[in-house]
Formats: C-alpha cells, structure tokens, sequence
C-alpha cells in the first residue's frame, strides 16, 4: 500500500472513530469493526489482526465500567491501529533464516523472525511479540493471536 493510500485509511478510521461519544465506554469494541469495514476497499491488500492475550489488555489499566479519557483516546487508536499488520504473516517455516520486514496499518515497521518454531514481531523499540498460528484465516483477513502489544513503548503506557 503506498503512502497515501494509507494515510486515506487512517482518516476515515479516526473520522469514525472520533464519532464515538466521550461517555462511549466501548470505544476498543469499536475499532476492529472499523478496520475489518475498511478490508471492502480494494486497494488494501491482506492483513493480519493481532489480538492481545488479556494479560496484556489488562496492562492498559482501563477500567470496562469507566469512561475512557479523551487524552487517552489518540494513543490506544494508535496503539490498536499498530496491531493491524499490512500483509499476511507466512507461517514459521516460510520465514527462513532472514527476518522480513512488516509495517502496521498505523505506520510502525516491525520484522518477523522464528525463535523456537514460533513466530516472533519485533518491533522498531525492540518489544518482541509471539505470534499464534492463524485463528482464521480468509482471503482478506487472517486472524492471530499474540502475547504482547506492538510499539506498547512507543505510546508511553508504561
């Protein structure tokens, strides 16, 4: 995807996003179908969605019956938008010796090694997440787990 297509994307999800109310508790439930809405555009090509363990939700310290802060909404769409993947990831024995490089649908770059048979993003503050096989797997989207954010660094959530 080039540039510009990508930053097109991005628009129109903080433009539907930012719909959402600030009393709007469920703004994370809001942001997959968002991106998944955007696979219809046939410009952008295949994409991985990482889903987070709750383990590493639950590090974001965001409490399900309050609000979300209007400071905080900038940061955890982008922090989301960073486990969108542009492109499919191989599966382990695809990879091979070389790490391939990778960019998120928010902008980051990360690249896919194999450590131990498993498939392992490490991204460009050198946070290293595990990558599940595919949860489901279609012609536009694959689904995967992962043990960590990408770029958790990056949006200062420490």
């Amino acid at each position: 995807m080039d540039e510009a297509t990508r930053k097109e994307f991005l628009a129109r999800i903080k433009r539907d996003v930012s719909a959402l109310t600030e009393n709007d508790r469920d703004v994370v439930k809001h942001i997959v179908p968002v991106v998944l809405k955007l696979t219809a555009d046939p410009r952008l090509g295949p994409l991985t969605l990482l889903t987070p363990t709750a383990e590493a939700l639950d590090r974001l310290g965001l409490d399900d019956e309050g609000e979300i802060a209007p400071e905080l909404r900038d940061p955890l769409l982008g922090l989301f938008l960073d486990q969108v993947i542009l492109g499919k990831l191989p599966a382990p024995e695809e990879v091979g010796g070389s790490a391939k490089a990778f960019s998120t649908l928010g902008g980051a770059s990360a690249t896919l090694a194999v450590e131990g048979g498993a498939l392992v993003l490490t991204d460009t503050c050198g946070r290293k997440v595990r990558v599940s096989e595919p949860v489901m797997d279609g012609p536009k989207v694959a689904w995967r787990m992962s043990d960590d954010l990408l770029m958790w660094d990056e949006w200062n959530w420490l």
